[in-house]
């Protein structure tokens, strides 16, 4: 694969499936731009903009935030420094509590940032060499007014999943409920599983490209962070990461109560320190759930702990990482890391998921009870534990240059 990143003008007027596309010669001028809405999705674009980055070193993103979310996201410094790396420019547009953090992260590693940023001087920006990239659910206007702009001048509209589900038999199509295949020109699919799912909303236009999150510099950029190499230093013995999830609010229904998650925690931690008696563990809450349940494990069990950092840092460092149903267990499959589901799926969780946990179904170790949870940790202290085989599933193609110049396949 030749490494380059191209597009140009012609890029708004998609080739015929299966048809040739001409020889450009040298490549053409490329201008990223990413729009993001939501902070729990940023990390999905910046992995495609390193990307982009290595294999075209001169290029740097426009990279445009709007977020929407008040969600109870602390410590962001990770991603945002990642953010920086892959762009020239970032330009916030109204206000978030979060954008003082990210214009001191700019200002010192010498990214240019500018907050309030009127719709109208971005889009002075755009010409037919732009990209935008968002995630499919970001439709909302300041994503939805720069697509329009962005193909009306010869550009091309980019579209990823926000998350990672694995597609055989789980993408719940409520994830969809803001599809908008009117406002993109191509959807990056990981597996070739999305593409049956996708069409049934209304896509057409589909890249394979593999889970973005497997991409080598997002990998380099999660190894090599200052945050990791921190998370190493502290390190002392075993370290177990427990990523959590449990009510939003009061009232249900949940996937996840307050009552189940008290009796996972429990299990999981005695089990690890029955295993592992001078281990550490880090519980990292989703962003929007109750942390009362976890500050009573802490006060409860000493040397545990609650992290807010990226799941993919804590994965870097963890010895095991322990899910309890999330998405972001893909972050520790990409760097290697053992990882065990600990979940005990409720009637609500079926009504949404029919099939089941689709990590399971993929071959994640997997457990309901506290039994399940400590055979599995057994072959994770005995060195036999099996990580399942990501790759497999979401095998991907790195040079992006021939997603751009196929314009998606039919």
């Amino acid at each position: 694969m030749s490494g380059a990143f191209e597009t140009d003008g012609a890029m708004s007027q998609p080739c015929t499936a299966g048809e040739a596309e001409p020889d450009r010669g040298e490549p053409a001028r490329l201008t990223p731009l990413a729009v993001v809405d939501s902070i729990t999705t940023l990390d999905m674009i910046v992995a495609l903009l390193l990307q982009v980055q290595a294999e075209r070193r001169s290029t740097k993103a426009l990279t445009v935030l709007k977020f929407l979310d008040n969600m109870r996201i602390k410590q962001c410094d990770f991603l945002f420094r990642a953010a920086c790396a892959a762009s020239r420019q970032v330009f916030c547009v109204g206000r978030h509590h979060l954008y003082d953090q990210l214009a001191a992260i700019c200002a010192e590693t010498g990214v240019a940032f500018r907050r309030m940023m009127p719709l109208e001087e971005i889009c002075d920006r755009i010409d037919e060499s732009t990209v935008l990239f968002r995630c499919h659910a970001d439709v909302f206007e300041v994503p939805r007014k720069l697509g329009q702009v962005v193909r009306q001048r010869g550009g091309q509209v980019m579209v990823c999943l926000g998350g990672c589900y694995p597609p055989h038999d789980s993408l719940p199509l409520p994830y969809f409920d803001n599809a908008r295949p009117d406002l993109a020109d191509l959807f990056l699919i990981y597996a070739e599983g999305y593409r049956g799912p996708l069409k049934s909303v209304g896509y057409s236009r589909f890249a394979r490209i593999g889970f973005p999150k497997l991409f080598p510099a997002w990998l380099a950029a999660v190894r090599q962070s200052e945050n990791a190499a921190r998370l190493r230093a502290r390190k002392k013995g075993f370290l177990a990461v427990i990523l959590t999830r449990g009510q939003i609010s009061p009232a249900g229904p949940h996937i996840m109560p307050n009552e189940t998650l008290r009796c996972i925690l429990t299990a999981a931690i005695e089990e690890l320190r029955g295993r592992f008696p001078s281990c550490s563990i880090l519980m990292k809450p989703h962003p929007l759930q109750d942390e009362t349940v976890l500050h009573e494990m802490v006060s409860r069990y000493p040397g545990v702990a609650v992290s807010h950092e990226h799941a993919a840092v804590l994965a870097s460092a963890a010895d095991v990482f322990v899910t309890t149903w999330s998405t972001t267990i893909f972050d520790a499959l990409a760097l290697g890391t053992p990882v065990i589901e600990f979940f005990v799926p409720n009637d609500y969780f079926f009504s949404v998921y029919p099939s089941g946990s689709a990590f399971r179904n993929l071959g994640i170790p997997a457990a309901e009870t506290r039994e399940e949870f400590s055979d599995i940790l057994k072959t994770v202290a005995e060195g036999t534990y099996r990580r399942p085989d990501v790759a497999r599933l979401f095998e991907h193609q790195m040079d992006l240059s021939a997603i751009c110049r196929k314009q998606g396949e039919r």
